[in-house]
């Protein structure tokens, strides 16, 4: 007889657990100075690098949690003022 399978618990999705792109680029530089500027105030920023790596096309996102977009933005555009 054979013992049963444990299932894993099954989880719940929250508002804190939804991720949202915030910004895209081709430029690694950019991609980092961005995520660097984000988590300096304290957004958690994921990079998701979809460039291939053979022929170096395909675009870079920022990826914030979901309740985090509109201050992220709000940096993001301040830093494009300041250039």
């Amino acid at each position: 007889m054979a013992l049963p399978v444990e299932q894993p618990p099954i989880k719940t999705t929250n508002m804190s657990n939804k991720k949202t792109v915030i910004f895209t680029t081709n430029q690694t530089f950019e991609a980092e100075l961005i995520k660097q500027q984000l988590e300096n105030k304290g957004i958690e920023t994921f990079i998701m690098n979809k460039k291939d790596s053979s022929y170096l096309f395909g675009e870079i996102e920022l990826i914030v949690n979901k309740e985090k977009e509109s201050e992220a933005r709000q940096i993001i555009e301040s830093m494009n003022e300041d250039q």
